[in-house]
């Protein structure tokens, strides 16, 4: 799923974005809770953008551009 314009930044202002981190989370807590509740491992590579930092706030970005729809849906919601 792919979010454009004012839906990507009601979900970036929403998780807390704007410095690269994702909420409170610390690296280790984040890929706990992609693990545990959609087992995504948000290291792997395919969540890697070209030309961007590997942040928990790019790599949360590599997840909406990867995943299905109702991924997607259950991750937000959670």
């Amino acid at each position: 799923m792919k979010f454009y314009g004012s839906e990507r930044k009601i979900l970036e202002t929403l998780f807390e974005m704007g410095g690269g981190g994702v909420l409170d989370f610390s690296n280790r807590t984040m890929e706990e809770f992609f693990q545990e509740n959609f087992e995504i491992e948000i290291y792997d590579p395919k969540y890697d953008r070209e030309n961007r930092s590997s942040s928990k706030a790019n790599r949360l970005r590599g997840i909406w551009e990867e995943e299905d729809d109702v991924t997607m849906g259950r991750i937000v919601y959670a």
